[in-house]
């Protein structure tokens, strides 16, 4: 059985239908489980298969041309090593649909600051005053240092004016 090779994947065409819709497949006989799947517009990428709960999962890598085989290989490795403790394709799509720093600050509030603090609406406004507005909508892995020192070098300049007029602004949109 032979393995896939840079020359073997370079020679490699579509040799089924044209019009139909699936795919053919190469497997590589070096890493178990990897493969190339060749569109039939001609388009290779590398995919991994491997069974997770007694079902076939496949998971794709990345096309080939911006992967090399042996980065393909590296990261199928990578990906079938820890597979009895972690779905490589859970775990992946997790991070693409990771929590917003909304749904972070929603919890917070409902979980620990309502049940335990008097001062909590104190917490929501600063929140929805200060926070919302710059983080709202991004994944709460993205917010680094510098992101949250930012922030708070503007809050820290706002002269109390233009924080009483913050204030204003946010209770006003609270109350209609």
């Amino acid at each position: 059985m032979s393995g896939l090779t840079k020359a073997k994947i370079d020679r490699a065409g579509y040799e089924g239908n044209a019009r139909a819709k699936s795919a053919q497949f190469e497997w590589d006989s070096q890493v178990r489980g990897l493969g190339m799947r060749i569109y039939p517009s001609g388009r290779k990428t590398f995919v991994v298969d491997y069974y997770k709960a007694g079902q076939r999962r496949r998971m794709t890598l990345g096309d080939y041309g911006v992967l090399t085989l042996d980065q393909a290989r590296t990261k199928a490795r990578k990906a079938l090593a820890h597979i009895d403790e972690i779905d490589p394709l859970v775990e992946r799509k997790r991070e693409r649909t990771g929590e917003t720093f909304a749904d972070l600050a929603r919890e917070y509030l409902d979980r620990h600051a309502k049940p335990r603090k008097r001062s909590w609406k104190d917490d929501e406004r600063r929140i929805n005053q200060h926070l919302l507005r710059p983080w709202g909508s991004r994944k709460a892995k993205s917010i680094d240092y510098e992101t949250v020192s930012s922030v708070f070098r503007k809050i820290g300049k706002a002269t109390p004016t233009e924080r009483n007029a913050l204030q204003r602004r946010h209770l006003k949109n609270n109350t209609e």
